[in-house]
């Protein structure tokens, strides 16, 4: 027999297996190619983001409508809010900062004490406000944005003209450093809370005294008025809260249970309940009206969200978690960070939380599912804090590298309707 003939079984089956892998491979390449696309398309946001953000997030978006990868997710969270301008010239840790109610200006307060304001719209420094002799501790506009009022560990606390930032007055009469100092609702009183075991209401026009309320709080970390302005909450070295009438100026009720230092209190919006967050990583949730328990959540540092309705604690585990405020069940965990989260909070109208971290970075999370929308990066040194501004299109943060950074926000519903796809 011929062998051509009697080789063409064998050639045939060779041609077969041939054939089939390579329409295997054709095959297998075009359900992988919209991975290796949408991963090329996430590389080229990276490397385009510091020069032209607009741009990487257009990249960015076609990364994950491509393929939803992790790279695409990523390129995206980073994209979503880019950095607009960095604040430099502190020589030592910015801990506080707060936007004007305008979202104007903002001031950054630091470890040298001094505070710097610095436009919003230009990343220029304003003025710096000098003349505290230590650290300072807090920092804050007043309702209508004419003043900026500082808190420092020299026992003062100072008020300033926002227009030009010369000195208006000085809060004198703490006998040990002042750790907290805010305006009420009104703008008509400012309160401090001081390490000599008191709390004071002062006359926001003209700095004069007008309460001190004494307990047994050894050091008082924080004081806030209710809405209405009838109660104060303090929160204590001695492990608990207490609440005062002012009318009367007198101890309504002491809030005991926690284990270790309470830093921070606040009321609801409404005023009827109060949170106690405390270094021993619980926050308690109480009755205004008789200073009752209501439920425990984990985390030591919390605020309320705008409406009331919601929660947002931060903890040591890395994570920031949602609560419902009436019930005190858990909603949402916020799970990204990959060292323990200094503070969280909500923007103004609570669709969004972000969160600062020690891990040198600030996260934007969805504040109805959870779901991770941006990652604010480019500090070398823990976060410490990061707020919205009132119209919601920029972030800043405050870092223990010395300087603040001012992020813009106005993607974030575009990410999460492109997340949502």
């Amino acid at each position: 027999m011929d062998p051509t003939v009697k080789n063409q079984p064998q050639r045939l089956a060779y041609t077969a297996c041939v054939l089939a892998l390579v329409f295997a491979a054709a095959w297998f390449a075009s359900l992988n190619w919209p991975r290796l696309q949408s991963r090329r398309l996430a590389s080229q946001a990276e490397r385009t983001l510091p020069n032209d953000p607009q741009h990487a997030f257009d990249l960015a978006r076609r990364s994950w409508l491509t393929a939803r990868t992790p790279e695409a997710r990523l390129a995206l969270e980073h994209a979503a809010a880019p950095v607009l301008f960095d604040l430099p010239g502190h020589a030592d840790a910015v801990e506080q900062t707060s936007f004007s109610p305008d979202a104007k200006q903002v001031v950054t307060a630091s470890l040298d004490g001094t505070a710097r304001v610095w436009s919003v719209d230009t990343g220029h420094l304003l003025f710096v406000l000098r003349g505290h002799t230590a650290s300072l501790t807090s920092v804050a506009y007043s309702p209508d944005g004419r003043r900026i009022l500082t808190a420092s560990q020299d026992k003062t606390a100072k008020v300033w003209d926002s227009a030009d930032g010369h000195l208006l007055f000085t809060l004198v009469g703490n006998a040990a450093e002042v750790w907290h100092a805010e305006y009420s609702a009104d703008g008509r009183r400012i309160i401090t809370a001081s390490n000599d075991q008191t709390a004071r209401i002062w006359n926001a026009n003209n700095g004069h005294l007008l309460t001190t309320l004494q307990g047994d709080g050894i050091c008082v970390w924080d004081a806030e008025l209710s809405p209405d302005g009838q109660q104060l909450v303090t929160a204590n070295e001695n492990k608990t809260a207490e609440v005062w009438n002012i009318r009367t100026e007198k101890l309504q009720f002491i809030l005991r249970g926690h284990s270790g230092v309470v830093e921070h209190a606040a009321f609801s919006p409404d005023g009827q309940k109060i949170l106690s967050a405390s270094y021993d990583n619980a926050t308690r949730i109480w009755s205004a009206a008789d200073g009752h328990l209501l439920f425990t959540l984990q985390g030591y540092d919390a605020v309320f969200s705008p409406d009331g309705q919601e929660i947002v604690t931060a903890g040591p585990d890395d994570k920031a978690r949602l609560w419902n405020s009436r019930n005190g069940h858990l909603i949402a965990v916020f799970s990204g960070h990959s060292d323990l989260v200094y503070h969280a909070e909500f923007s103004p109208d609570g669709n969004w939380v972000v969160t600062a971290s020690a891990d040198k970075t600030a996260r934007i999370w969805n504040a109805h599912n959870g779901q991770p929308l941006a990652i604010l990066k480019g500090h070398s040194g823990g976060v410490m804090r990061a707020r919205f501004a009132s119209d919601e299109q920029h972030v800043v943060t405050a870092s223990m590298d010395r300087t603040a950074k001012i992020f813009s926000t106005s993607k974030l519903k575009q990410v999460a309707d492109v997340l949502s796809k």
